[in-house]
């Protein structure tokens, strides 16, 4: 007896006629795997919980880290302007350069000396 076929030349699917005990089992299986899906997704969220809260730990590790090296190198580099206010005041006080704004005519000349 050959079977019907329809236009894409496929054989239709026959509804399954299922017992009310299959049913039942099938249901119960869906639930099970259904907790069990539920188990690893809460599984899954803790993991990235914890793996959230090490990289911010890590983070803020690193920035203190930067921050304390910084002023540790800031405090054992020695001045090059230890009775200055501002760089700019001593470096045109040496006459290495003009602060903007003001004539380099503040630069001190040296005196021409005589020829003997």
């Amino acid at each position: 007896m050959a079977k019907e076929k329809n236009e894409n030349n496929e054989t239709p699917v026959q509804p399954a006629k299922n017992t009310e005990k299959e049913l039942q089992d099938a249901l119960e299986a869906l639930k099970n795997e259904y907790a069990a899906l539920g188990k690893t997704l809460e599984d899954t969220k803790a993991e990235l919980n914890a793996r959230n809260d090490s990289f911010v730990r890590i983070t803020a590790e690193y920035e203190n880290y930067r921050k304390r090296t910084a002023a540790e190198k800031a405090a054992n580099t020695p001045s090059l302007f230890p009775n200055s206010r501002t760089k700019t005041s001593t470096i045109s006080r040496w006459g290495i350069c003009t602060p903007i704004g003001k004539p380099r005519s503040t630069r001190a000349v040296l005196p021409a000396t005589p020829d003997v």
